[in-house]
């Protein structure tokens, strides 16, 4: 039998096996222990809800995965099984601008897992590379691709080589992409990153983490370290992503076609160098790389309103189906003002999550809050 697509993994991954009798999906788990002799014993360490979903989503990414308790549990228990198994504080390069919960977590690690942390200015793909080979010692290379929230992507590929020269481990933050749109570990990277609250849950309904690693003995570790801090998934909690992942194409593709769509109808309104869109990068000077990683070019957009902030806020107060609120991988769309002083973003920025409504609506809602600016 041929590879199956990950439309198909999606729904046929991580399910009970077929036997006489059997249910389709895993039941909720509502023991914390289980009689001695089996191979379940206690349910910090795996359930079968959770077993399921690490299942599916390791054949999506091609790694060996673990579940979390949330995005940031993921990115702590990586993190620090890393500096343990190097046995010292890990000098750390981190795209700017990546998540801040992400970077919050590295500063709160200095002294203990982290050593230094380093920017690195991910404004084009080769001034990313070239700031990052031009670095001194790094142990561990921490990206995002698309970049949050001016949407570049970076060569998962090339950064895997510079980080390779330097015997760093590389880190892909995978949540904006998602495995239908790019595998990081195809190009190099060792370890993948998701929010399994964003477009694996997809309903703004649930809190999970993932970690998919390329070296088993690395996810073994990090599996000790997932015990012995109680960071494990709850079993309903695996249970609705786990559900969520079944439609997790279907989703993605329909959001992604609605990006397009609403992206033609931005050009018509601002100048195209104040909306950010991964489709926009195609043929430019320094992506050749990006119709080979990107199978689709995502969901999440940008648009700049200007300098001020009351512009932006009121053209959010004016939508009249997508939701001003945080966060992002929904079937809703999402709008938020992404002001960040540091990048030099200005209060006009607005980043949205696009959803999976139907396209007149949505192009419907956009039109005339932009109409009435």
């Amino acid at each position: 039998m041929c590879e199956m697509e990950k439309s198909t993994i999606a729904i046929h991954g991580g399910r009970p096996k077929k036997v006489t009798g059997a249910p389709l999906n895993y039941p909720v788990g509502v023991s914390s222990t289980y009689v001695a002799g089996g191979s379940a014993v206690y349910s910090r360490f795996e359930t079968d809800a959770t077993r399921a979903l690490e299942e599916v989503i390791a054949e999506l990414e091609g790694g060996d995965t673990l579940s979390f308790a949330s995005g940031l549990a993921a990115v702590k228990a990586v993190v620090d099984t890393y500096a343990k198994a190097i046995g010292r504080g890990l000098d750390v390069a981190i795209v700017e601008g990546a998540y801040n919960g992400t970077r919050m977590q590295l500063n709160g690690s200095k002294g203990f897992a982290v050593r230094s942390i380093t920017k690195v200015p991910a404004s084009t793909p080769d001034l990313f590379c070239e700031s990052l080979g031009k670095l001194g010692d790094v142990d561990m290379v921490w990206l995002e691709t698309p970049t949050n929230p001016l949407m570049s992507v970076l060569p998962i590929a090339k950064v895997s080589a510079i980080a390779k020269q330097k015997g760093a481990l590389l880190v892909v933050d995978n949540t904006f992409a998602t495995p239908i749109a790019t595998n990081p570990i195809e190009f190099g990277a060792d370890v993948v990153i998701h929010s399994a609250t964003k477009y694996f849950g997809g309903h703004s309904d649930v809190l999970g983490g993932t970690a998919t690693f390329a070296n088993p003995s690395l996810a073994k570790e990090a599996d000790l370290y997932r015990r012995l801090n109680g960071a494990i998934l709850g079993d309903f909690e695996a249970f609705l992503i786990l559900r969520g992942i079944r439609t997790l194409p279907i989703r993605y593709r329909a959001a992604c076609e609605n990006a397009a769509v609403l992206v033609e109808l931005l050009k018509e309104y601002l100048d195209q160098t104040s909306i950010y869109h991964p489709s926009l990068l195609v043929g430019t000077d320094g992506y050749e790389f990006l119709p080979q990683q990107m199978l689709l070019y995502g969901s999440m957009l940008s648009f700049d309103l200007g300098p001020s902030p009351f512009i932006a806020e009121r053209f959010c107060e004016r939508l009249r189906l997508a939701i001003n609120s945080t966060s992002l991988g929904a079937v809703e769309t999402q709008v938020e003002r992404r002001e960040k002083q540091e990048l030099g973003i200005s209060p006009g920025l607005i980043r949205v999550s696009v959803g999976i409504e139907a396209q007149r609506d949505l192009v419907e809602d956009f039109g005339q809050a932009l109409e009435r600016l």
